[in-house]
């Protein structure tokens, strides 16, 4: 059970290293769901770490929190790339953070100069996989490798 933890926090790490130099290296702003998708690794990363160093009861209970937790992420994510590919109607108001500007000409002055993220516009990664597209797949690769690993350390418990 514990390489299931070692391994969604590896790939988490990887996923967030990422996307922040997507979003800061490159200059990719990334909308309002993007940074939602962001939770379920954070999630990984501190369930990850209480895994390591809990016992064996409560590591069956975050394992199940873990698969409910990509399980909703498949969803919200694949909701995402429902709306960027326009099947679902979904959220297409820019996204931006003006909450620390107190002062109109200020909050005038960082409107013009912040950058229109929408929702329903894909940012494109390769020619044809947007982020969200391939955050689901990393999405579902996740999901599907902790249920493999955990219905193979079922399995092994139950031979014995």
């Amino acid at each position: 059970m514990k390489t299931l933890f070692y391994f969604n926090i590896f790939i988490s790490v990887i996923v967030l290293v990422a996307v922040y130099i997507l979003e800061y290296g490159f200059k990719m702003a990334p909308c309002e769901m993007c940074i939602i998708e962001r939770y379920q690794y954070y999630s990984l990363i501190v369930l990850g770490i209480i895994g390591l160093l809990s016992i064996e009861k409560l590591g069956k209970v975050i394992q199940y929190l873990i698969l409910c937790i990509l399980t909703l992420g498949v969803f919200y994510t694949l909701y995402h790339v429902g709306i960027e590919r326009s099947i679902f109607e979904g959220k297409s108001a820019c996204s931006g953070s003006f909450s620390s500007v107190i002062d109109k000409e200020a909050l005038l002055e960082n409107i013009e100069q912040a950058p229109l993220i929408r929702c329903d516009v894909a940012t494109y990664l390769f020619n044809f996989i947007s982020l969200a597209e391939s955050n689901l797949i990393v999405t579902i690769m996740l999901l599907f490798s902790n249920l493999y690993l955990g219905f193979k350390k079922w399995t092994q418990k139950r031979k014995y």
